[in-house]
């Protein structure tokens, strides 16, 4: 009797319990629906944590919130939660493999989807999100195949077209890319609106591809990549509130998209206090070493761009000179007044501390080599203005003018040489995967012995690769009004260098990024009463950055150059150097 009355207590409270969880998954359901999924997804969690089986689309959703709000470890382990209750449904291990991607775990995705589209390779969500990793990889040779291979028997598949179209994008064929998304504008006008957008900017147009992902924003609102395609646009751009604004929005469209929260994580970092630390050393075979370290702070203004300062402290040797500076910049960054051109502005000054720099004497009169050397307190302003912006389809430009202390030797601390001068550039996007930059400059060089001016130029025609890797030639040169070495910098009456350069970069937005550079060329050289000096010079740079989360980060770079001496045809000039730099957000 007491059994059968404990017995149907324990059944009542079981009945009320699973009532309990039914009504919490009801009202999860309605809010998943509803577009809040955040929201859902706690009272799942609280379904779940009632009753561990209550339902496969508890875990599956729960799973994909963790995933889409970057919570690794949460969406993997839930995840493969779901793929235990439900090991026929590709969902699972296609969100795993999502989730990974999302992380910059590229090859332990792949190797998700590689079991997946091995089991069946005619799953179409399958091995259209592998070709996508792919791209996301780097492997954009082998997304391009993968989504040509699909549409070779799907041709009427507009997704994977528009996969392809972006692939094409990411690896810099624009024209081909442009091409793709046109042959979409009747059947996907939405995608193609956007596409074509995105490639506007991938070809540095970004006030027009501005204006077109605003066209899109207003012809699909309820779009949530309309929006995240004007924010991160916005970013690029140097407007971070403008952008937050864009991606808050995106996310009220979809409060789960992904890309818009993995944009606005850049734009909040964009808008965080940040503190940048640089550390940097440089020696020669002229004998010549110099350590610099700098310590910044920024933060974001109330207008559009950025304010900060920065502290550099810089130690130079040569021989038995030393010399030391101080220096403190405040610069800022802004878009006047909505403008597609930003600016760039800094002032600052450079003090010397020359209580070692004048203890060479000459042996004959014991008198210092340098006349008139730097003293202790001495300063020399610093400034900076720079304007860029575009200036034709395909066509952007920048104009600096800008002066301060020439302090990057012993000598020229003793000498307290300044430059004031004008720069202006230009890069046009090119048909097909070209480049060409262009830089000339002019400067004036004072308190030297002899007042001079320098004139330099240089062009480059680069041919993209893949993304952040390419191959190129460069032609250089600057020449000195009066020419010589009297005030402890090189100042040739000629100096010219053609090269052939190779830059490979493997690009990550979050995990290790790996650079190498190096260029092979011929140099010319010319002194005021000398001939013309030829030969090679090689120059090579390898550096790798570690990014754990947007706006932090932490790289290594080290450089080496060997270039002809002007006053030898076998006597080299060689030079070498590390560089260190991280950033941390506050």
């Amino acid at each position: 009797m007491c059994g059968g009355l404990a017995l149907g207590m324990l059944l009542a409270h079981s009945s009320e319990a699973q009532s309990a969880v039914t009504v919490l998954l009801v009202r999860a359901d309605t809010l998943w629906d509803a577009g809040r999924t955040d929201s859902a997804a706690v009272l799942y969690r609280a379904a779940l944590a009632q009753d561990s089986l209550a339902t496969p689309r508890a875990v599956l959703r729960v799973a994909t919130v963790f995933s889409w709000t970057t919570q690794t470890d949460s969406a993997l382990r839930y995840f493969a939660r779901y793929e235990r209750m439900q090991p026929a449904d590709a969902r699972g291990p296609m969100g795993r493999a999502r989730t990974l991607a999302w992380a910059s775990r590229y090859a332990a995705s792949l190797a998700v989807l590689d079991s997946v589209v091995g089991a069946a390779p005619a799953e179409r969500d399958a091995v259209l999100l592998r070709a996508q990793v792919q791209a996301w990889a780097g492997d954009l040779g082998g997304a391009t195949s993968a989504y040509r291979a699909w549409i070779a028997g799907h041709a009427d598949d507009d997704d994977a077209r528009a996969g392809l179209a972006r692939t094409l994008s990411w690896d810099g064929k624009f024209d081909d890319a442009a091409g793709e998304y046109r042959a979409l504008e009747t059947r996907l006008p939405a995608e193609a609106a956007k596409g074509l957008a995105r490639v506007t900017a991938w070809r540095g147009d970004l006030d027009a591809a501005r204006a077109q992902w605003a066209d899109v924003t207003v012809k699909y609102p309820a779009d949530p990549e309309g929006w995240t395609g004007l924010g991160q646009v916005q970013r690029w751009q140097g407007r971070p509130r403008d952008a937050d604004r864009a991606l808050a929005q995106a996310l009220v469209v979809s409060p789960g998209y992904a890309e818009a929260l993995s944009q606005r994580a850049w734009v909040r970092a964009d808008l965080a206090p940040a503190g940048d630390l640089l550390v940097a050393y440089a020696n020669d075979s002229d004998q010549n070493r110099t350590l610099t370290t700098a310590l910044g702070f920024g933060v974001a203004p109330p207008w559009q761009g950025k304010l900060n300062a920065t502290v550099q402290l810089r130690r130079a040797e040569f021989g038995t000179f030393t010399g030391t500076t101080s220096a403190l910049r405040i610069g800022t960054q802004w878009t006047p007044l909505g403008a597609a051109w930003s600016m760039r502005g800094e002032v600052g000054i450079t003090l010397y501390d020359a209580a070692n720099l004048f203890n060479a004497l000459d042996p004959a009169t014991l008198t210092p080599l340098v006349p008139q050397p730097a003293k202790p307190g001495d300063a020399q302003a610093s400034y900076m203005l720079r304007a860029s912006g575009p200036i034709a389809s395909g066509i952007v430009g920048g104009l600096t003018v800008s002066g301060g202390a020439f302090d990057e030797t012993a000598l020229l601390m003793t000498h307290r040489i300044r430059t004031d001068g004008v720069d202006a550039d230009v890069t046009a996007t090119l048909p097909g995967r070209f480049t060409l930059e262009g830089t000339l400059g002019y400067a004036k060089i004072g308190n030297g012995g002899v007042p001079n001016a320098r004139l330099g130029y240089a062009a480059t025609l680069r041919y993209a690769l893949a993304r952040g890797s390419w191959i190129g030639v460069t032609g250089r040169g600057y020449g000195y009004d009066v020419p010589g070495v009297g005030d402890g910098y090189f100042a040739p009456q000629k100096f010219l260098v053609g090269e052939g350069a190779a830059h490979f970069e493997l690009p990550r937005d979050i995990g290790w990024n790996v650079l190498a550079d190096a260029g092979i060329g011929m140099q010319s050289i010319r002194l005021s009463g000398t001939s013309d000096n030829s030969k090679a010079a090689q120059r090579a740079q390898l550096g790798v950055l570690f990014r754990p989360a947007p706006g932090s980060e932490a790289s290594l770079t080290i450089w080496i150059a060997n270039v002809a001496s002007p006053f030898s045809a076998t006597t080299d000039y060689r030079a070498g150097g590390i560089t260190a730099r991280g950033r941390l957000l506050f």
